[in-house]
């Protein structure tokens, strides 16, 4: 099937970020400040060896204290379990998203809008990396407070920039976002990624549980 050529994504940054991301890096750092402050050791994480994904996280730190020569209790296990998950997970977007919006750049024009004031919004597009897996990024409080989602102005600058008609444009964001009202209205489709019922709202044209489903139900879209 051959897909437009002048279509555009519009994707809620939201959308595409996996909270499940991880630096074990960050959470080793964590946690060997925990083994300074509780037990006055230092270096911790260097014996700890590396983190398995085979391992539970409790499982891994029981065998990690168990061999530092001190008395420790299983609240000891859990606190240091959490202390790492909690400064290890982080906002990011995974391998396989960026792939995914990588090979639909072939297609389609990418967009994203981040919300949040102007530094913050930069701050994290450029934490996240952003731009290099997206066309353009569009910040609306950049235009002030007042243009935030579901101010249409948004929409209206990516649309107009490129000369694209709305029958041609989607909007893609987490389930039940102020912005899908204002998009429709312009005449866009729009589609909604996470919901876990598995239920489409009547807000939005279609939906997937998750970016790797996304691009058979986009090409369904343009294919109607």
């Amino acid at each position: 099937m051959d897909l437009p050529t002048k279509s555009a994504v519009v994707f809620d940054l939201e959308s595409v970020i996996d909270a499940s991301c991880w630096s074990c890096e960050l959470g080793f750092q964590a946690v060997e400040r925990l083994a300074q402050e509780r037990f006055g050791i230092d270096a911790f994480a260097s014996r700890c060896g590396s983190f398995s994904n085979s391992l539970h996280v409790d499982d891994f730190f029981s065998r990690a204290l168990a061999g530092i020569g001190q008395q420790v209790t299983r609240q000891d296990v859990r606190d240091f379990s959490r202390c790492f998950e909690q400064h290890g997970r982080i906002e990011g977007v995974s391998r396989n998203t960026v792939q995914i919006l990588s090979d639909l750049r072939e297609a389609y024009l990418l967009f994203a809008v981040v919300s949040g004031a102007p530094e913050q919004a930069r701050g994290r597009v450029q934490q996240l990396g952003v731009e290099r897996w997206i066309d353009r990024v569009v910040l609306p409080e950049y235009w002030g407070p007042g243009f935030a989602l579901p101010h249409p102005r948004a929409f209206l600058s990516i649309q107009n920039c490129r000369g694209l008609s709305p029958q041609h444009c989607t909007f893609v964001a987490p389930p039940e976002h102020e912005g899908f009202d204002a998009a429709r209205r312009l005449g866009w489709s729009t589609l909604t990624v996470g919901r876990a019922d598995g239920k489409c709202s009547d807000s939005v044209d279609g939906d997937v549980l998750s970016i790797p489903r996304f691009p058979h139900l986009l090409a369904r879209r343009f294919a109607a």
